[in-house]
């Protein structure tokens, strides 16, 4: 889930599982705070989003893949807002973020959850708003139906070389699955926009994933269970 990051090397990343079961979670409220047996929202409810930008045809782009490509999926009333609303529930802020070019950083509320886009593109994008909204990754699925049976060393190796992560991030990136008693899940889902994209040869079973542009039918029935 992507939707919490902490800071490791002063760069935030995503679902840090360790800070995320400790750190940051409101005493009493475990499950509510990693987002995903309770939802941040109740079905209905009006959710208050604000693009902050200064680039006009950057947040028109934004606004559209939105409205077009997960409000109509989510049973939540989304709203823009302007700098007259203080605290909306979504920040959606355009620009650089630390070394990604082109970023975009969500943040839910001012207490729940930081997520980075790191490319400007519709895949990235909703990816991003998945996790804002609670949703995993993909990979980290811990539903006995993930057929992901990953070469530990392999996969250090290739984010290391892509990514410059080392086995911290990776471990909370890739690695690392959230217990199955504490979130909701579905069977995996190989077309999931939660995915990221992975070559075959990282895993034991010769299985590639890819991340598309679209939420897929799972990610659309998770979003239903949900909300």
């Amino acid at each position: 889930m992507d939707n919490i990051f902490t800071c490791l090397n002063d760069k935030l990343y995503e679902n840090d599982i360790s800070y995320l079961l400790s750190t940051l979670l409101p005493d009493n409220k475990l499950e509510r705070a990693v987002g995903i047996k309770v939802p941040f929202f109740k079905a209905g409810d009006t959710v208050s989003i604000r693009v902050e930008t200064d680039d006009t045809v950057r947040l028109a782009q934004v606004q559209d893949i939105l409205q077009k490509y997960a409000f109509p999926f989510i049973n939540l009333k989304f709203i823009f807002v302007g700098t007259d609303v203080a605290k909306p529930n979504f920040r959606i802020i355009l620009g650089t973020s630390n070394n990604f070019s082109g970023g975009v950083t969500i943040g839910i509320g001012t207490e729940f959850s930081i997520t980075n886009i790191y490319a400007f593109n519709q895949g990235s994008i909703l990816h991003e708003f998945g996790h804002a909204l609670g949703r995993f990754h993909e990979h980290q699925n811990p539903d006995p139906s993930n057929p992901l049976n990953f070469i530990t060393d392999k996969v250090y190796t290739y984010y290391q070389d892509k990514m410059g992560w080392d086995k911290t991030i990776v471990d909370s990136q890739i690695l690392d699955k959230f217990p199955l008693d504490l979130v909701s899940t579905l069977p995996f889902d190989y077309d999931s926009i939660m995915n990221y994209d992975m070559p075959l040869d990282l895993n034991t079973g010769g299985i590639s994933t890819h991340r598309g542009k679209e939420y897929s039918d799972g990610d659309k029935k998770w979003f239903a269970m949900m909300y």
